[in-house]
């Protein structure tokens, strides 16, 4: 018997132990900084967008008993979640939103039912932009890089469907979607021969670090009639001259950089039968800068390469295309222009 009262007396003892213990869990207070996300969600994703979607906090100093913020940090662990139109955000508006932080993760339910509270918040504010998500047609455009073509080019459908926020539509009015042909669809071509073929579209480059932007419109058929088949050769070196009104170089010597004389790795554009004769060295290539009679009354030191030209056997001479190291940029020539003195050839 006496043994059975000292087991109870036990059981007693380690029961009120941890009633107290579960008791100072519960009153000693105490604060924890914590780093949740806050993801913000439009009521009605379809229609509208809000940006940041979600926010990730630097800092956020809640006080309260060990329980209660042993339960707020496990509720932090997943992104806190608020609807446009509730809990303190909002309704969908297009425009700017400054929301406080603090306040609406304060108001937070759950995160209430936890017993903490809300002391700091940082960042303590965030700006929110709601915009309205619409469906705009922009014109359809043949991208026949490599390709010279004869008449009309027909593309069908002639626009393209975007999904995108109203505002920034309002910005971007002059949008155009390329319908690509790769190379691969082409094969041989002959020309005079009409073809039809079926493109894939891409977003435009304005809109390429938009992730709020969907295409709808994913191909279009292009019908065309080939020419020829524009080809590409890499030069080596192509000489620089200067060209000037001729009457001009009996006043002014014009001497270019050493650096400038010869350009390096150009790559001529043209049909295929002008690219063969440069590859075979028959057609040369020069590249030009023009200079006027008051650029060297200025005496300018450097301007931009003015084009390339092909020169045939027979002194025809016809402007191609070229890229100096694949930069569509022309190169700037640099020179010095000096006044020829009396008598000097």
């Amino acid at each position: 018997m006496r043994k059975r009262t000292e087991i109870w007396n036990i059981i007693l003892v380690v029961a009120i132990t941890l009633l107290v213990w579960l008791w100072a869990a519960s009153e000693t207070r105490d604060t924890r900084r914590l780093t949740p996300t806050v993801r913000f969600l439009a009521p009605d994703p379809d229609n509208w967008i809000v940006r940041p979607a979600e926010i990730s906090l630097n800092d956020l100093t809640v006080e309260g008993s060990r329980l209660a913020l042993d339960n707020a940090a496990e509720l932090t662990k997943q992104p806190l979640e608020f609807t446009l139109g509730g809990g303190g955000l909002p309704a969908a508006t297009e425009g700017l939103a400054t929301i406080d932080l603090e306040s609406l993760i304060a108001n937070y339910s759950p995160l209430r039912e936890t017993g903490a509270r809300i002391l700091t918040a940082e960042p303590s504010v965030v700006e929110l932009d709601i915009d309205r998500l619409i469906e705009v047609n922009v014109p359809i455009r043949a991208n026949l890089a490599g390709i010279e073509t004869q008449g009309e080019i027909s593309i069908s459908p002639p626009e393209a469907t975007l999904r995108m926020p109203s505002r920034l539509w309002q910005s971007m009015r002059e949008l155009t979607i390329d319908a690509t042909i790769e190379p691969w669809q082409l094969g041989t071509l002959v020309p005079g021969e009409e073809y039809t073929v079926n493109a894939h579209l891409r977003r435009p480059q304005a809109l390429a670090d938009h992730d709020d932007v969907w295409l709808e419109t994913r191909s279009a058929t292009i019908t065309f009639t080939a020419r020829s088949r524009i080809e590409e050769y890499t030069l080596d070196a192509v000489r620089v001259q200067i060209q000037s009104p001729p009457e001009d170089f009996d006043e002014y010597r014009i001497t270019i950089d050493e650096g400038d004389r010869v350009l390096r790795n150009v790559t001529v554009q043209g049909e295929s039968d002008l690219i063969e004769r440069i590859a075979g060295g028959t057609v040369k290539v020069m590249a030009v800068v023009q200079l006027s009679t008051q650029d060297k009354d200025n005496r300018i030191e450097r301007k931009p390469l003015s084009s390339f030209l092909a020169i045939y056997p027979d002194g025809r001479i016809r402007t191609i295309d070229a890229l100096v190291d694949d930069s569509a940029e022309q190169p700037i020539i640099h020179f010095d222009i000096e006044e020829r003195v009396d008598g000097e050839s």
